[in-house]
């Protein structure tokens, strides 16, 4: 699925915390600063922050969560479940992205194969290319 490049693969986190430190405002995780910058770095682009009552803060980017606060341990369930969600949204976008690839591949056999005539290694080539094509639909 991920044509050898496992470690590069898309992931997506999801961290439960105790608190932030220092602690502040849903709002200023979305003002384009430095504290947005840093959760980039783990959560993707952020596209939701909100506070949960006093103490507890929610941020949300596309490739994973944040919950923080005293309170988040009662929301552990439904963010168990959104993870397990979003997770099969990666796997499936990656499946897609898999397919699509295998389908060019495919379409450059095809013209491998109506050209046979003029290049006698273009059977070796289509050989080849259709055992790896086998495999990979074999693995998907």
């Amino acid at each position: 699925l991920f044509m050898g490049d496992t470690i590069n693969r898309c992931k997506y986190n999801c961290i439960m915390a105790e608190g932030i430190s220092p602690k502040m405002s849903a709002k200023v995780f979305m003002a384009r600063g430095e504290f947005e910058n840093e959760l980039k770095q783990v959560l993707g682009d952020i596209y939701l922050a909100e506070d949960i009552g006093a103490d507890d803060i929610i941020v949300m980017g596309r490739q994973g969560l944040l919950c923080a606060g005293p309170n988040v341990q009662h929301l552990e369930p439904l963010v168990i479940y959104y993870t397990s969600l979003m997770c099969k949204e990666v796997f499936v976008q990656n499946y897609f992205t898999r397919t699509f690839i295998l389908n060019d591949t495919l379409k450059k056999i095809r013209a491998l194969v109506e050209q046979h005539q003029t290049d006698p290694e273009n059977v070796k080539r289509i050989r080849l290319a259709l055992s790896e094509a086998a495999g990979d639909i074999i693995h998907l």
